[in-house]
């Protein structure tokens, strides 16, 4: 079974990550502060890392992210374009780069490696085939010890 991906792409452009995550001002701080905390715990990340974003959406929690770890460089995709200029526009840094990107697509493919790949709430959202296919290509991305 196929995936929709034009009705994924609708949802997540109809919803502001505000909306999705329940996040404002502190809360999303903390939201990202856990994660870095459970990464760093897991030996995979160090502030001059190279990560990859999956399902950035507007790039609130990119960009504070980014602010946490300033020599590390991050690629964010999203499948929404309308995020990604929301993003760009709003939450721009000069280590974050943002694509749009359907990782699901079987012509798609990450530029260069990766010390941590993670996605804070996409991949639950894709059917075990979608979920098959993008997950070989992230691992086959990542650094040694990433």
């Amino acid at each position: 079974m196929k995936q929709n991906f034009e009705r994924l792409k609708s949802f997540f452009e109809n919803y502001s990550e505000d909306k999705l995550r329940g996040l404002t001002g502190e809360s999303s701080s903390e939201y990202i502060h856990h994660y870095l905390k459970r990464f760093k715990q897991g030996g995979a990340l160090l502030d001059s890392s190279r990560l990859l974003e999956i399902g950035c959406g507007e790039g609130k929690c990119t960009q504070q992210l980014a602010r946490m770890l300033p020599r590390s460089r991050i690629t964010a995709v999203d499948i929404s374009e309308e995020n990604i200029k929301i993003a760009k526009k709003h939450y721009s840094m000069d280590n974050i780069e943002y694509k749009v990107a359907n990782v699901v697509d079987p012509a798609w493919r990450p530029t260069g490696r990766y010390d941590l790949i993670f996605s804070f709430s996409v991949i639950q959202y894709f059917d075990n085939q979608s979920y098959a296919s993008c997950q070989k290509k992230l691992y086959d991305s990542l650094n040694e010890g990433g």
